[in-house]
């Protein structure tokens, strides 16, 4: 089923291209295949370039768009495994969602149970409350995750870094245990970022924002700092 939802995606610029699968039935293995691309993930790509708040922002824009995409679909797509190391930068330096193992219609009432989720260990970081109580995933998981790769596109940081251990972390998420804004991030240049993000990490599911409201956000902020760039860089050279 994860194959034919990913290459039904195709369409969309944001949506990194399916080529096939590899199957190691030795050890009932599979992986679903994407195209290289030269600058890696985002947060390589990020770790590699640090780039400026704007290029940052367009990221997150690039972003957005495809999980838009995703979840205006009939029915909705939810991604289900949202982080930075699942979002491509190509040599156009777009970002694209990939890795569509986790992704489900939602109207599929089996939709991505934590416990049968082979993906899942691994990205604990970045589910909602209501996943690790064994809710099925929704549009609003994905929102929530989505919140967290912004705090990785903007921060480099992982989400609840320095804390290794899974029962840790699944404590910090219960305890709605979320970062602050202070001087050593660069979060502190785009508050309304901040401001979104925290609106996405609402315990309450129904209480977040759609992804597309988060568009709609994203776009003017992208707005705005292009304007602010471009004065700054007219004030430099004149």
């Amino acid at each position: 089923r994860e194959m034919l939802v990913w290459s039904s995606l195709e369409a969309h610029p944001g949506i990194a291209k399916f080529l096939g699968f590899y199957a190691d039935f030795k050890n009932s293995k599979a992986w679903l295949l994407s195209p290289w691309e030269p600058n890696g993930n985002v947060s390589e790509f990020i770790k590699a370039h640090n780039p400026e708040v704007p290029e940052k922002l367009s990221l997150v824009y690039d972003t957005i768009d495809a999980l838009t995409f995703l979840h205006q679909r009939d029915p909705p797509v939810c991604h289900g495994d949202l982080k930075a190391a699942n979002v491509l930068v190509g040599a156009d330096y777009k970002a694209r969602l990939c890795d569509f193992g986790l992704a489900r219609l939602h109207e599929d009432s089996g939709f991505g149970r934590l416990e049968t989720s082979t993906g899942m260990k691994g990205s604990i970081r970045w589910c909602s409350p209501e996943i690790l109580k064994d809710a099925p995933r929704a549009p609003t998981s994905d929102v929530y995750a989505w919140a967290w790769l912004v705090w990785e596109i903007m921060t480099g940081d992982l989400p609840y870094q320095g804390t290794s251990a899974d029962y840790a972390i699944m404590a910090k998420i219960f305890e709605s245990h979320l970062p602050e804004v202070d001087g050593q991030f660069r979060l502190g240049d785009c508050l309304q970022v901040w401001e979104l993000m925290r609106r996405c990490w609402n315990v309450d599911p129904e209480r977040r924002p759609t992804a597309s409201m988060c568009k709609t956000t994203v776009t003017h902020l992208v707005r705005i700092l292009d304007t602010q760039f471009s004065s700054i860089i007219l004030l430099t050279f004149t």
